[in-house]
């Protein structure tokens, strides 16, 4: 991706702390701009298997991670306002709220519930990202206005790509551009910072 001058992000499973490490050097000889760590796939059984060991991570083993690579750092899989807090207290450069698209625990709330909570308890001290089957423009604008820094659509694009290839994705990135500023348009907002909570409603959520 370096060559052909893109940027990336690259995503880690929570495997024992010495593969993780080996794993950040690797991205950071790539030219990769950050990391993230999935810390909720720690529950899943498929990652269990022989050369897949996972673990969950205590709060001394998120701290090492976090200085032992010069990249910024996001641990992903965070679903409410304590685990976020820990992250920053770990040195955390931000947050990925995700339940994992709902395959690692049965039940668990969708990604907007918990949204609102989780950006206040943050108060702007580190970036949020967040996913939840984003399919639509106007999903950009919900999650933004409560409070997200940018929104997550992977899993639709690797269907387009599948589907379409370079013409598929195109197709669906702009169909969801258009969408965000027909939205944008109808609620007031001239750029994505105008984007608020105003803009949305949002079911039983005190502050």
């Amino acid at each position: 991706m370096k060559e052909h001058g893109y940027k990336a992000i690259v995503g880690l499973k929570p495997r024992l702390q010495k593969d993780i490490i080996e794993r950040m050097r690797l991205a950071e000889e790539a030219g990769i701009i950050a990391l993230t760590i999935d810390l909720d796939s720690a529950g899943r059984a498929a990652r269990a298997t022989k050369g897949q060991t996972v673990e969950p991570k205590t709060f001394e083993q998120l701290k090492e991670l976090v200085k032992t690579s010069k990249l910024p750092l996001l641990f992903k899989g965070i679903m409410t306002p304590d685990e976020a807090e820990l992250c920053i207290n770990a040195g955390a450069a931000g947050i990925v709220v995700s339940n994992h698209g709902g395959r690692t625990l049965a039940d668990t709330p969708g990604t907007a519930a918990v949204l609102p909570r989780i950006v206040d308890k943050v108060n702007g001290r580190c970036f949020v990202m967040v996913d939840g089957t984003l399919a639509r423009g106007t999903d950009v604008e919900k999650y933004v206005a409560m409070g997200a820094n940018c929104t997550l659509a992977g899993r639709h694009f690797v269907r387009a790509a599948h589907g379409g290839l370079a013409d598929g994705v195109a197709l669906f990135a702009n169909k969801m551009k258009n969408e965000l500023a027909v939205a944008m348009v109808l609620t007031g907002a001239q750029t994505v910072k105008d984007i608020n909570r105003s803009m949305v409603v949002i079911p039983d959520y005190k502050a």
